[in-house]
């Protein structure tokens, strides 16, 4: 979430179906977020009103730096709801240099 002057977010959850056989019996729900001040905010090109892609973006990214071990060797179906965010994601790469 983005609002101008104020505290910025982003926020996921993962979810890992039953696997009996190593020791998981039932789905599990892992969550994960974090509010980010102004410090982060300035890290990506300045005089924009809106940050919501870039944010989207660095939601994106953060189970799979925060799961890896646990996403290794997994297949992953990754939902997102922003069209340029996933367009990134996708081609590995955007025009934005925030962004890419």
């Amino acid at each position: 979430m983005f609002e101008e002057g104020q505290l910025s977010g982003v926020a996921w959850v993962a979810e890992f179906p039953a696997e009996p056989e190593r020791g998981q019996p039932e789905l599990r729900r892992v969550f994960g977020h974090a509010a980010l001040g102004s410090d982060v905010i300035q890290k990506f090109a300045p005089g924009k009103s809106q940050y919501i892609g870039q944010l989207e973006l660095l939601a994106a990214i953060t189970p799979y730096t925060s799961l890896g071990e646990e996403l290794r060797g997994r297949r992953v179906i990754h939902w997102i709801d922003n069209k340029s965010a996933i367009a990134a994601l996708v081609k590995g790469y955007s025009a934005a240099p925030d962004a890419a």
